[in-house]
C-alpha cells in the first residue's frame, strides 16, 4: 500500500511535488541509537533497549504477583512488595545493564588493541602518489597561483611522460597514472620543488590534528578518498594555526595591560574579530582564514608579539601565498558542500591535482608551526622548597593518538586538564579555544575546537577534531565573552 502511495506521489504535477513530500505520511527516519546514554547503563532512545523493558516488565511482574498474605509477617505487605520489586529490577534488569557496559568496554579495548599492534593493510606503496618511487628524481609541482587543469592538459601531461619514458619501458599504470596527472607540463619559471617530503615532516612534527589528517590523506587509495583527506586536512590546517595564533595575541595583551576606555590596540581588535563568530554564526572555514588574513595584515602592529608569532606573520606577509592558498580550498570546500562534488573517480583526481599544491604550499609556509609544540597538562604538583611547580603533560604532536609523557618545572602555575602551546616566552594557554571532553558517541575523551557559543548561559559548543561529534562544554562560553568586545567599547 505504501508502495503504491509512493509510486502515486511521482506521477503528481510539478506544483503539487512540494506537497507530497511534505505530507505527515512520510516516513520519520527513526532517532540515531546512543549506547550507554540514560544513567551510563541504557541505550537511548530508551524504548529502544531491550534491557531498559526487561527491566521494567521484572519489576512490573513483582509488584503485581505478590502471592496473598496467609500468616502475619513483621513487616507490611506493601513494603515486602516494594522490597522485593527493587531487588527483582536491580537483579534481572540493572545488572545485565552493568555487565552489558563492561562487555563493550572490554570489547572496544580489545580493538583498539589488536589494530595497534597490527600492521596497517593500508600502508602507502611505492606506487602511491604521495610518496615518490625510488630512484626517480622528485617532481614538480604547479605554482598554486596557475590557472586550473583542464582534461586537455592531463592528456598533454600523459604523452609527455610516455615521451620521456626510456624505450622498451612500457607508462607506468594504476595509482602511479593518477601521479602523471597531478600536474601539467612543469614551468620551470613558475614552479617550486615540493616533494611528499612535505607531509611526512607535517606528520611528525605538528600537531596532532594536523598530523592525523595529513596521514588520512597519505594512505588514501581511492581519488574521492584523497579528495575528502585534502579538504580536511586544509580546514584543520585553518583552524590549528587560528588558535594557536589567538593565544599568542592574548599573550600580547598581557604585555599590554589596558586602562578602561583606553583606545583598542591591534590584538584587542583582532580578538574581538574571532569574538564576534562565536557568538553569531560560529567559526566555519571561512572565519579562520579571515582572522589568518586579518592578522598578516595588520601584524606590522603587534609591538610585544611572542618571537613564535612573529615567524608566522613573516612567513604568511612575506609570500602573500599561504592565506591565498587557504582562500582557494575554502572555495572547493564550499563547492563540495552546495553539491559540486566528483561524481567520477577522474574527476576527484583532476581536482586533487589541481588543489594539492595549494596544501603543499600552506604546509611549507606555516613550518614555523613545528616550534610550537601542544601540551596536555595530566597533572601539576606545587614543591613549597623550590617555589616551582613539577608539570606531567601529553606532547599533543605526531599522529599517533597515543601521546609521549613529558615532565616540566616551570615557575608559573598551570591548569590541569588544558591545553598550552609551548613558546619560548613560556607555556601559553589554547583555553578556551580548544578543550578535551568527553564524547558520550565515541565513549572517550576528544581533542576539540570552541564552534559555537550558546546566548542563554555560558556553554559552548565544541567539535571534535577527529570525528567532527559536537560536544557540549561548560564555562567555556563564559570566557569567550570575555574576549575583547569591540562593539560594546
Amino acid at each position: 500500500m505504501f508502495g503504491r502511495r509512493s509510486r502515486l506521489s511521482h506521477r503528481q504535477p510539478e506544483s503539487d511535488w512540494g506537497a507530497s513530500i511534505s505530507d505527515s505520511s512520510t516516513p520519520k527516519r527513526p532517532p540515531s541509537r546512543r549506547r550507554n546514554a540514560v544513567l551510563n547503563l541504557y541505550d537511548a532512545p530508551v524504548y529502544r533497549d531491550w534491557i531498559f523493558w526487561m527491566t521494567i516488565l521484572w519489576g512490573a511482574a513483582t509488584a503485581f504477583s505478590s502471592p496473598p498474605e496467609e500468616e502475619p509477617e513483621s513487616i507490611p505487605i506493601w513494603l515486602n512488595t516494594v522490597l522485593a520489586t527493587i531487588a527483582i529490577m536491580a537483579c534481572l534488569g540493572v545488572l545485565p545493564a552493568w555487565l552489558r557496559l563492561l562487555l563493550r568496554r572490554w570489547w572496544i579495548s580489545r580493538r583498539q588493541k589488536k589494530l595497534m599492534a597490527a600492521p596497517s593493510p593500508y600502508a602507502p606503496s611505492q606506487d602511491s602518489n604521495l610518496v615518490p618511487r625510488p630512484g626517480t628524481p622528485p617532481r614538480q609541482l604547479p605554482h598554486p597561483n596557475l590557472a586550473r587543469t583542464t582534461p586537455r592538459q592531463v592528456m598533454q601531461v600523459a604523452e609527455h611522460e610516455r615521451d620521456k619514458a626510456p624505450q622498451g619501458q612500457s607508462p607506468t599504470t594504476g595509482a602511479h597514472s593518477e601521479e602523471m596527472r597531478a600536474a601539467p607540463i612543469p614551468n620551470t619559471s613558475q614552479t617550486t620543488n615540493l616533494t611528499a617530503d612535505v607531509f611526512s615532516i607535517s606528520r611528525a612534527t605538528f600537531p596532532y590534528p594536523i598530523s592525523r589528517v595529513v596521514r588520512r590523506l597519505e594512505l588514501a587509495h581511492t581519488s574521492r578518498d584523497k579528495y575528502e583527506a585534502m579538504l580536511d586536512a586544509a580546514e584543520t590546517l585553518a583552524i590549528t594555526v587560528s588558535v594557536t595564533t589567538a593565544a599568542l595575541l592574548r599573550f600580547e595583551r598581557t604585555k599590554l595591560p589596558q586602562p578602561p576606555g583606553a583606545p583598542f590596540t591591534v590584538a584587542d581588535d583582532l580578538l574581538s574579530q574571532l569574538r564576534s563568530s562565536y557568538l553569531n554564526k560560529g567559526a566555519m572555514f571561512g572565519t579562520w582564514t579571515s582572522f589568518l588574513e586579518a592578522v598578516a595584515r595588520k601584524g606590522a602592529g603587534l609591538t610585544h608579539a611572542p618571537s613564535a608569532l612573529r615567524e608566522f606573520l613573516r612567513g604568511a606577509h612575506g609570500s602573500h601565498t599561504a592565506i591565498g592558498s587557504l582562500h582557494n580550498l575554502r572555495n572547493e570546500r564550499n563547492r563540495a558542500s552546495h553539491g559540486d562534488r566528483p561524481r567520477s573517480e577522474e574527476e576527484a583526481a583532476l581536482r586533487v591535482s589541481e588543489h594539492l599544491p595549494f596544501l603543499r604550499s600552506a604546509l611549507e609556509i606555516f613550518q614555523p608551526l613545528q616550534q610550537l609544540p601542544w601540551l596536555y597538562i595530566a597533572s601539576t604538583a606545587y614543591s613549597p622548597k623550590f617555589g616551582t611547580f613539577d608539570v606531567t603533560a601529553l606532547h599533543v604532536m605526531g599522529d599517533h593518538p597515543d601521546f609521549e609523557r613529558r615532565r616540566f618545572t616551570w615557575s608559573q602555575p598551570v591548569g590541569n586538564g588544558l591545553f598550552y602551546v609551548l613558546t619560548p616566552e613560556g607555556a601559553l594557554p589554547l583555553s578556551p579555544f580548544v578543550s578535551r571532553p568527553f564524547c558520550q558517541q565515541c565513549m572517550q575523551l576528544e581533542i576539540c575546537y570552541t564552534y559555537r557559543v550558546a546566548k542563554q548561559n555560558d556553554s559552548a559548543q565544541s567539535k571534535s577534531f577527529d570525528r567532527g561529534h559536537e560536544i557540549l562544554v561548560d564555562d567555556l562560553g563564559a570566557e569567550i565573552r570575555d574576549l575583547p568586545d569591540k562593539r560594546g567599547a
